[in-house]
């Protein structure tokens, strides 16, 4: 995956914010890639899929380093979709998988094929019940993934795709930092304007996608 560093969208963020120590530039030109990241949905990535070991039903998520995933946006098992749970929602629905183990016990009591799939937290999830030993159960997964707070940069096609909307978020709040030489509330009110029609336009564009459908052409029939 070929990266950008936020660093580079720091010149054309501080010719509107005169005297923002750079430090702070690049924070809130991250902050604004994580904004737009949450909101859109924009950067999508697919775990190579796996095959899940019998018993075991808690996974780390296999995304680029430096980020976190925001929302799953597939999941499949031997190619039939997963449901996507909640936590709360998991642990009613399946009362005993926090004390499950990885004993072959364990497996001939609670395992079979998994049905669903729960977040633990930003960097685990489970599947549930555990997976048994009679198959094979291979899983893919495509997440909606954002910036950690501590990365500096993120996928370059992602970046330069929706720089427009990361800019005036970047800009919006910036603008409205208060006692600093560079405030200006209705600057930062155009570009709170601006960062909701371009994240729209994002927003449809990713949804969306480049594939359009074929265009047919029709002509009446001679006399």
């Amino acid at each position: 995956m070929t990266t950008r560093a936020f660093s580079t969208l720091s010149a054309k963020v501080s010719a509107s914010v005169p005297g923002c120590p750079y430090p702070l530039l690049v924070q809130y030109v991250r902050d604004a890639a994580i904004r737009v990241c949450e909101r859109a949905l924009v950067w999508r990535y697919e775990q190579p899929s796996f095959n899940l070991t019998p018993g075991v039903y808690q996974y780390n998520f296999n995304k680029p380093d430096d980020t976190l995933v925001h929302s799953v946006l597939l999941a499949t098992l031997n190619d039939s979709a997963l449901e996507v749970l909640t936590l709360d929602a998991a642990t009613k629905l399946y009362p005993k998988w926090p004390i499950l183990s990885t004993t072959s016990t364990a497996i001939a009591e609670n395992g079979t094929e998994p049905r669903s799939l729960a977040q633990v937290d930003v960097h685990r999830y489970v599947v549930l019940p555990a997976p048994d030993a009679s198959k094979t159960y291979s899983i893919r997964m495509i997440y909606a993934l954002k910036p950690s707070r501590s990365a500096l940069e993120m996928d370059e096609a992602v970046f330069d795709e929706y720089e427009l909307p990361i800019l005036h978020y970047a800009l919006q709040t910036l603008l409205v930092l208060p006692q600093v030489q560079w405030a200006d509330k209705a600057l930062a009110t155009y570009h709170a304007k601006q960062f909701l029609f371009t994240l729209t336009e994002a927003r449809a564009q990713s949804n969306l996608g480049v594939f359009r459908g074929t265009l047919a052409m029709r002509f009446p029939p001679f006399a």
